[in-house]
């Protein structure tokens, strides 16, 4: 299996992976499966950056678009957790934010119009102004999850995901900047593709489980015998062998 084989193959495992936290556990939260499909297409919108030939540059607003739905899955996780039953007097300030940053992708060609001398605006070619965009989304979905889980699952949870996401906003600043001064990005370095897979894997696995846990009923969280957490349960439904309750918890 080659690097980018491997990337690809973990961006597809990440969209099974949250697909499947939806529907095996989250029927019965109509918003967190919401969530977690939004984040299953957050992973999904990558797939053909991963996929494309070696020598054809890749299209870097696609992490842009990740990262706005990643802002609105981190809006509707404050929104379930201010407002857990019954409708919502009102949007989250994070959803606004989410849309109003959409719209720097859809100006983004306006950005690159060519200047005296043949410079760009800003000074920034096409490519830094996709990379600058697609950065800032990225980093403002990590925040914007980052709160949703610590107003959803609290504390511990929010500190464990937080240094994932540090380390994983650290390494899109890091390939963001090598990648500046280039016409397009083309090749990936091998080491770049090992750790995104591994990155991504981290981040989807942390995520999905938490909002799962969260979000799933009481009955299939736990035994009602004894109060014990229910593992076999839980595998047995991811596995789509079972199916979740789908009263309220």
């Amino acid at each position: 299996m080659t690097p980018a084989t491997l990337a690809w193959s973990a961006t597809l495992f990440c969209v099974v992976f949250s697909a499947r936290m939806a529907d095996g556990f989250l029927r019965a939260s109509p918003r967190l499966f919401t969530v977690m499909a939004l984040f299953a297409c957050n992973w999904a919108v990558l797939l053909p950056y991963y996929g494309m030939p070696a020598d054809v540059p890749r299209p870097e607003l696609l992490s842009a678009l990740g990262g706005f739905l990643s802002i609105y899955a981190g809006g509707l996780l404050m929104l379930h957790a201010h407002q857990p039953h019954g409708p919502a007097p009102d949007v989250v300030t994070w959803q606004v934010i989410g849309v109003n940053l959409l719209l720097l992708v859809a100006v983004e060609s306006a950005l690159a119009i060519p200047g005296p001398q043949g410079a760009h605006l800003f000074g920034l070619s096409h490519h830094q102004t996709e990379l600058a965009i697609g950065l800032l989304l990225v980093i403002a979905g990590f925040v914007a999850i980052a709160k949703g889980i610590k107003d959803l699952a609290g504390t511990l949870a929010f500190c464990v995901l937080a240094v994932i996401l540090a380390g994983y906003a650290a390494l899109e600043a890091k390939f963001a900047w090598q990648e500046w001064e280039n016409v397009g990005t083309t090749i990936i370095p091998e080491l770049y593709l090992y750790v995104f897979a591994a990155a991504k894997i981290i981040y989807t696995v942390t995520f999905g489980s938490i909002v799962a846990y969260k979000g799933m009923t009481d009955e299939d969280r736990t035994d009602p015998a004894n109060g014990r957490p229910r593992i076999g349960h839980w595998i047995l439904l991811f596995l789509h062998i079972r199916h979740p309750h789908h009263h309220s918890a």
